[in-house]
């Protein structure tokens, strides 16, 4: 079935907009859509003042991308974008998972800090340096920065840069500074003789002197250097040293710690790309908001040059951007041609917000300029209400499956052998990752396949895993870690697997993007243990399933569930509540952080140390029947029983918040029926759900 794969690369303030207007669209045949995004959250710029205030949290500053996605029953890629072949109609990414290859592009990816010099690079990994943009590593980096400085005497701060960016940030430092209690001394340098204008650089000087922050105008930085010898450094226990500032008519300036608040530079890897750009490797698009050069393409936001007219990098456009950008979109995935597609009119003028402290904001419109309280309330009201307009789908919306096809697809697919996955989609599929992992592919395409001559005993394992996760890649990944810990757990090495592969039934583009990143991820695994993957089936079905059957060999000792001692320890390596947290993500109804410790779970394998296999007498993997279920098997082999202390037991963040809100897996209660019956305790004691939650 022919429709199109929307990819919307960078979760800026126009693609967040997309992504939610396309979820709430009812139509008969939704497109697929990918969400890449290098963070799982994209915070909106216009709070980022009130988060370094102090003001707000950076859960409400951020657009949680997981449950966004989750909510909207789209995909998301969580990796950094590196390149694009236009050409090809292609995305590479920095893990080197396979690329994508997307029919519509949606280029939102904001900006760099514009380099001072040809040593600006060396110096982006310097941990006294501080760049304002891009502002998906801003949050981090501040709050590292800020860490770095409470330990250490008193600091010579610069701040490069006098525009908007640059004076909020100053006065949120300066306010932070002195809550610690600190008095480091904090100098803004600009290149101009003025902040944006006369009248209102007055207003703002004013403000700043009143903050103890010193002002250098017409200090235009001509290069930077950092010492290199740090012995007499007294920042030399950090490993950085003081920074050397160069200007062409001035004597060079030290500072212990830098902020580059320099203005904007496009990403480099879109002039690289092929795609049209103007000198300095912005995007040009036409008053459609699509690139010049590649009618599938199109871009928003302070990545692109619109070619009409000129737009200063501000994020009020991408605010406006967000309709006309998702009505062209869709229209061009449906005709593939300009016929239906809508001009973006900018807005010749808007109000503009800066905050001077925790009370006092300079407003202006055109030429006209204040300083008030009453209009950092007003800014207040226009952030939150964005917020709340785009940080959420509607209830009504919310699903963990939403069909992009008509019923009648998959009810009317033969449940035989006509389900398979068409011959041409596998072709594309095999050729594009047999480039990435030619060791691992089959070395030709049999029916059937001999298993690799071993002189040790061979061992066997299946496990199969429906899909759970909004990253297909992922899911693959951790799929084959899955199935694989059976094996790590008994101390063999994995060295083949088999796999069959159920895809949900959906049009051509998505469903070869998505087999691509699902064998990526299983590749990924195996090209990283050096396993090879000796044979595959793929067929259609309503919802993702990966079946695995993995092979190992014996290299030393074998461990199996019997040979528990009385007076041993039970050693866990991981924390519980990969069950409970699975539950609360495909309920769009988990924090940053959380989501960020459950993947980070997933993706560590179940090896067990080298140094740990001799103490230990036995072995298993917590799965599906939980710790309790998977303990007593090793009780019942072993012939003893066991004693545990749940204070002991670590878990993921939040869990328990996720079991009040009754995040739990149905397996929770059938594993209570299998197991409890083994249990003894007194008449009030209870026993954690965290216990009987089935483990990823």
């Amino acid at each position: 079935m022919s429709s199109s794969l929307i990819v919307l690369a960078g979760a800026g303030h126009a693609n967040i907009q997309v992504l939610k207007k396309l979820a709430m669209l009812e139509l008969k045949r939704k497109p697929e859509v990918m969400l890449i995004s290098d963070a799982s959250s994209a915070s909106y710029s216009g709070m980022l003042p009130g988060y370094m205030f102090d003001k707000y949290t950076q859960e409400q500053i951020s657009f949680n991308l997981w449950n966004l996605t989750t909510q909207a029953g789209f995909t998301f890629i969580n990796d950094k974008l590196t390149s694009i072949s236009p050409n090809e109609n292609k995305i590479t990414f920095s893990s080197g998972r396979a690329p994508i290859q997307y029919d519509v592009l949606s280029l939102n990816i904001g900006i760099n800090s514009k380099p001072i010099t040809k040593l600006n690079d060396n110096l982006k990994t310097s941990k006294n340096i501080l760049y304002l943009k891009p502002i998906s590593k801003l949050l981090k980096a501040w709050t590292e920065m800020l860490e770095l400085i409470k330990d250490l005497p008193p600091q010579k701060i610069a701040l490069i840069g006098g525009g908007p960016a640059g004076i909020e940030t100053a006065v949120a430092l300066s306010k932070k500074i002195k809550s610690l209690g600190r008095k480091d001394q904090i100098t803004v340098l600009h290149g101009s003789g003025y902040f944006l204008s006369c009248k209102m650089s007055h207003q703002i000087l004013t403000e700043l002197k009143s903050q103890n922050i010193e002002v250098l105008f017409n200090h235009n930085v001509s290069s930077i250097e950092q010492h290199s010898d740090l012995s007499s450094n007294k920042l030399s226990t950090k490993k950085f040293g003081p920074i050397n500032l160069n200007f062409i008519d001035r004597n060079q300036l030290t500072f212990d710690f830098l902020i580059l608040a320099t203005g904007a530079s496009a990403p480099e890897f879109i002039k690289s790309s092929g795609l049209a750009t103007d000198v300095d490797g912005y995007l040009n698009v036409n008053s459609y908001l699509q690139s010049t050069s590649h009618l599938n393409v199109f871009g928003s936001g302070d990545c692109i040059n619109f070619l009409e007219h000129p737009l200063e990098k501000s994020g009020v456009f991408a605010v406006r951007q967000g309709q006309i950008l998702t009505d062209n979109l869709l229209n061009f995935s449906n005709s593939k041609t300009n016929s239906k597609l809508i001009r973006y009119k900018p807005q010749k003028r808007f109000l503009k917000i800066i905050q001077l402290s925790e009370q006092k904001a300079l407003t202006w419109w055109g030429s006209f300029s204040f300083v008030s309280r009453y209009m950092l309330k007003v800014k207040t009201y226009i952030d939150f209400r964005f917020m709340k307009r785009f940080g959420t789908i509607p209830p009504q919306m919310k699903s963990e499956v939403i069909p992009n096809v008509e019923n009648q697809f998959v009810e009317n697919m033969c449940g035989g052998c006509g389900s398979k996955v068409p011959a041409s989609i596998l072709e594309d599929v095999i050729s594009e990752l047999s480039k990435i992992y030619p060791n691992q592919i089959p070395d030709s395409f049999e029916d059937s396949y001999p298993l690799p001559k071993k002189s040790t005993p061979l061992f066997a394992t299946v496990d199969s895993l429906k899909g759970f996760i909004q990253d297909p890649f992922l899911f693959g990944k951790i799929s084959a870690m899955h199935a694989l810990s059976d094996l790590w757990v008994s101390g063999l090495k994995p060295y083949a697997i088999t796999l069959s592969l159920g895809h949900k039934q959906s049009f051509e583009g998505f469903q070869k993007a998505n087999i691509t990143q699902i064998m990526s991820g299983v590749l990924s695994v195996c090209q990283q243990h050096e396993l090879k993957l000796i044979n595959a089936h793929t067929f259609t079905t309503k919802e993702d399933q990966l079946t695995i059957t993995a092979f190992g060999e014996k290299t030393d000792r074998v461990l199996r569930k019997a040979g528990a001692e009385v007076n041993d320890l039970i050693v866990l390596s991981k924390p519980l509540g990969t069950g409970i947290g699975l539950q609360a993500l495909m309920k769009a109804d988990i924090d940053l952080s959380s989501v960020e410790s459950l993947i980070e779970v997933l993706t560590q394998e179940n090896i067990i140390p080298h140094q740990l296999k001799p103490e230990l007498h036995c072995a298993t993997d917590v799965t599906g029947f939980g710790l309790i279920g998977h303990l007593a098997e090793i009780l019942k082999a072993s012939k003893v029983s066991a004693e545990l202390d749940e204070k002991l037991i670590s878990t993921l963040n939040q869990t328990d918040i996720f079991i009040k809100k009754g995040y739990l897996s149905f397996l929770i209660n059938e594993n209570k029926k299998s197991f409890e019956r083994l249990i003894k305790k007194s008449s009030n004691e209870q026993v954690s759900d965290i216990l009987w939650d089935p483990q990823t």
